[in-house]
């Protein structure tokens, strides 16, 4: 687990010489998946709720006991 100093330092890092390897090289940690877990994580907005369509099902309506 890493410190929000450590990923701080790391997305700065990865910002300024957009290379996965050269940051994992020059700070020696993380781990490739964790750093492009946080890049993805950065990169996208939260997730919004998505919306529900309502279908109504004809056939079901004329079912009707």
């Amino acid at each position: 687990v890493y410190s929000k100093e450590q990923r701080t330092k790391a997305m700065e890092l990865y910002q300024e010489l957009e290379s996965v390897v050269a940051v994992i090289q020059h700070l020696e940690y993380p781990s490739r998946q964790a750093l492009y877990r946080w890049i993805a994580e950065n990169k996208m907005p939260p997730k919004a709720k998505a919306l529900r369509k309502r279908i109504n099902n004809p056939y079901k309506m004329l079912c009707v006991f």
